[in-house]
């Protein structure tokens, strides 16, 4: 038979309309995948986001696609290659190419999109593919923080904007305006209390989604800088969708809590601090981690100066210093393995520049780096405890 199994990550339990629409006169075409690599005698491949762990036959028939051939075609090479009755044959490679049209990993010729003849604004790079791209708060001024070939912007009111300027110095711009289609991170910090009544808290925003409230601003305001500093080109770096979380310099990596105020809590409580960003940036030789945005060399006395005028109430959330810790494994919900961290720490699709390939620096930092289960404050504490500093 010709299967796919180990499905991978997120596939839909019933068939799409899509994947039916397949029949053994339709034209179907493989989709290109940066990487294919062979792993446990499965071959797993990264598109879009999603990890798919498939057998070498169902990579045959992907490959077999390369080129717009009917299923029918497919079906009778393949009977003719395996010595198998053509109608067999053709329900297995019929079901096949449905599983992998099902996962974005095949497509039908007719069903392919126009060529898309747009050209990319000038200046701001943010991610292309980012759920919170878009339309976001209005915001009086935009701050474009040069990456090395990277611009970032990130909106905020005039005093903000101001502050972050004078705290960014040669490698931040005023912008009056930018495209919506080209927002990146914003920063909403309303003024202290009116009177008795408490007004909103700081946010910090990536488009219309809001990645961190705080009654601090002046965590918001780190946050913003070591979340735009995670996308500066690193071509050794692999971004990591998650939290770093340690003490005495080494981290654990854990996927972004559901509830990062109770995570927070529970972590002070052990005196385990947590990174700013929503994402960590690690590197494989030796296996570490880059927390926080020192690398801009951040003045932080304009902000703290804004914070001051602005807080609400101080936070018992313990915050890791910015810079380089050992990173002692990689925790996740599921079976530790490739796919699980792949898909659960892996950098979604746009989140790269473009021309690199995030699974193989991924599996580069998967083999140094111990895989655990368990991703709550008292099973990282037991992993921190339980696992020796690396002599290097």
């Amino acid at each position: 038979m010709i299967v796919v199994p180990d499905a991978g990550i997120g596939v839909p339990a019933a068939p799409s309309p899509e994947a039916w629409a397949i029949e053994p006169g339709t034209s179907v075409r493989s989709v290109a995948v940066p990487e294919v690599v062979t792993t446990g005698g499965r071959v797993v491949l990264y598109l879009d986001g999603a990890v798919h762990v498939l057998n070498p036959t169902a990579v045959l028939i992907w490959r077999s696609c390369d080129e717009a051939v009917t299923v029918a075609t497919l079906a009778r090479e393949f009977a003719e290659s395996f010595s198998l009755g053509h109608r067999a044959a053709l329900v297995d490679v019929l079901g096949t190419v449905r599983h992998l049209v099902e996962r974005g990993l095949v497509r039908s010729v007719d069903a392919e999109p126009a060529a898309n003849a747009g050209t990319m604004l000038p200046i701001l790079q943010p991610l292309p593919a980012c759920s919170g791209c878009g339309e976001g708060p209005t915001y009086e001024r935009h701050v474009v923080v040069d990456l090395g070939g990277v611009g970032v912007s990130i909106g905020a009111d005039a005093e903000v904007a101001d502050a972050l300027l004078a705290a960014l110095g040669s490698r931040a711009a005023a912008l009056e305006t930018v495209p919506k289609e080209r927002a990146s991170y914003g920063i909403v910090a309303p003024s202290g209390v009116d009177g008795r009544v408490p007004v909103a808290l700081a946010r910090l925003h990536r488009g219309p989604d809001v990645l961190l409230t705080s009654r601090d601003p002046l965590r918001v305001f780190r946050a913003a800088l070591a979340q735009v500093v995670i996308h500066a080109p690193s071509p050794e770096g692999v971004q990591l969708e998650g939290l770093a979380v340690g003490r005495d310099d080494r981290v654990v990596v854990v996927p972004f809590p559901a509830n990062r105020v109770a995570f927070e809590r529970g972590a002070a409580e052990l005196c385990l601090g947590v990174s700013d960003a929503s994402m960590t940036v690690a590197l494989p030789d030796p296996a570490h981690v880059l927390v926080g945005a020192r690398d801009l060399q951040v003045d932080s006395k304009p902000l703290e100066g804004v914070a001051s005028r602005r807080r609400h109430l101080s936070e018992p959330a313990r915050l890791l210093p910015w810079g380089h810790y050992e990173l002692s494994a990689l925790a996740v919900n599921a079976t530790p393995n490739v796919a699980s961290v792949v898909g659960e720490l892996g950098p979604r699709l746009g989140s790269l520049p473009t021309g690199r390939t995030p699974l193989g620096p991924l599996l580069d930092l998967v083999e140094v780096v111990p895989l655990v289960r368990g991703t709550s404050p008292a099973e990282i504490d037991d992993v921190l405890r339980t696992t020796p500093p690396d002599p290097r």
